[in-house]
């Protein structure tokens, strides 16, 4: 009945079956064994509703009483081609039928996220993303495994797919800041999400691991790991880091850096920062301590924030020749050092 319900359109162009069983007059035909073969073009599936269905597509598939085995040589979905798959369909001999599927779909980044958004999936939307706002190119490796029922919902459906994205962008990722060229690996399942490779976020140019968690009982909602050299107007400005020390007033120059955000579950968090301050020229003139381009130094920092604003820096360190900082700091209101 599933075959016959989902799977749509389209010709056979060769089908091969062997069948055996028992014939007498009082029973008629008792079929014991089927098994077949066969080669399809122009077909459509329905794999699972109510996503959208594989189109035109292309393939073989073998079957018996208990299984359809359809392995894809082509296909079409909105906006995106399947490379190749496999979609295995199980008991169908019996009352629940489970299914496997395997696909690799190729195209703009936009529908393939669109395609694990859709219901009973909600991926972007898990993580706050529109798909609409996106571009780039990705290749996608989809796997769904599942029983098929009538109303399906994310929690009866195993879920993975990773995606390798090109060029990719995607909006308002941390503090308003756009991910731009995107060079990424993105590695979705029913735990969560996990975005790492090479960007551009805001103007800084970083290697990115980003962390989605899709659990409610997990306490880490969002944790983002940035790597690259920062400038003090990225520092300030854009990372929203404006604080003493690291102002105009008391240095130049550009920073290693490797940032780490985490966000709890209800919009708190906390900003964890490892400095290079080889390349800057530091002065603190209160201290009657300098420092030139070029001369090693190391700072730490710890913030926290409530609803995107930081309340207070329980620690930073400044550690450079002729020179150890201890210090903290209180934001007001509005997010400012008071």
């Amino acid at each position: 009945p599933w075959i016959v319900d989902n799977v749509e359109e389209g010709r056979v162009i060769e089908n091969r079956l062997r069948m055996e069983g028992r014939w007498n007059q009082t029973d008629g035909l008792k079929v014991e064994a089927l098994t077949g073969t066969m080669r399809f073009d122009g077909v459509s599936i329905n794999y699972l509703t109510p996503m959208p269905k594989v189109r035109n597509g292309t393939g073989r598939a073998v079957y018996d009483r208990k299984t359809f085995d359809i392995t894809i040589t082509g296909a079409e979905g909105p906006g995106l081609k399947v490379t190749s798959g496999r979609m295995v369909f199980t008991d169908l001999d019996k009352v629940d039928q489970f299914t496997e599927i395997d696909v690799r779909v190729d195209g703009p980044l936009a529908a393939a996220l669109t395609l694990i958004d859709h219901e009973p999936l909600g991926f972007a939307r898990a993580v706050g993303i529109d798909p609409k706002l996106t571009s780039g190119e990705s290749s996608t490796q989809l796997k769904l495994k599942f029983l098929v029922e009538r109303i399906m919902t994310p929690e009866t459906i195993k879920v993975s797919a990773v995606s390798r994205v090109r060029k990719g962008t995607l909006p308002d990722i941390v503090r308003g800041l756009d991910l731009s060229r995107g060079e990424l690996t993105l590695a979705a399942d029913n735990d969560g999400m996990t975005v790492q490779g090479k960007v551009t976020l805001g103007t800084v140019n970083a290697d990115l691991v980003w962390r989605q968690n899709f659990q409610s009982s997990v306490g880490i909602l969002t944790e983002y790991q940035l790597t690259g050299r920062l400038d003090r107007r990225q520092w300030t400005e854009e990372l929203g880091l404006d604080f003493l020390p690291f102002t105009a007033e008391f240095m130049n120059g550009s920073m290693e850096t490797k940032l780490i955000v985490t966000r709890d579950q209800q919009g708190g968090g906390a900003v964890t920062a490892n400095i290079g301050l080889d390349n800057v020229a530091m002065s603190l003139p209160a201290l009657g301590w300098s420092k030139e381009k070029g001369v090693q130094a190391t700072a730490e920092v710890e913030a926290l924030f409530a609803n995107e604003k930081f309340v207070r820096i329980p620690r930073f360190s400044i550690a450079a020749p002729r020179l150890t900082v201890l210090g903290a700091a209180e934001f007001d209101k509005a997010g400012k050092p008071s």
